[in-house]
């Protein structure tokens, strides 16, 4: 996700930002736009990995929510919690068909 951010603005990111105190040249009001986007796009991350999916077709786009995502960049492993609440959606409606 937040490679498409940063390749989308233009601009380096943290990393950069931290070493030489510039973000890549274009400077810092475009930099702190784009960071505060990427730490909403985790926030909102977050939380659609702890939604309860109630439909077949709910779970199935909440997994390939996770695995359209670069799993190598992302360092908050929330795909994980979405997993499992996928899974754990599964086993409901199962329950309830059962039932």
């Amino acid at each position: 996700m937040r490679r498409e951010v940063v390749a989308r603005e233009g601009v380096v990111g943290p990393g950069r930002q931290q070493q030489d105190g510039r973000c890549g040249g274009w400077g810092e009001i475009n930099c702190q736009r784009v960071l505060r986007r990427v730490a909403a796009e985790r926030r909102y991350a977050k939380r659609l990995a702890r939604t309860k999916p109630t439909t077949p077709a709910g779970v199935a786009a909440l997994i390939q929510y996770v695995l359209d995502d670069d799993l190598v960049d992302d360092e908050d492993f929330w795909h994980v919690t979405a997993l499992r609440s996928a899974v754990a959606a599964l086993n409901r409606m199962g329950a309830a068909v059962q039932s």
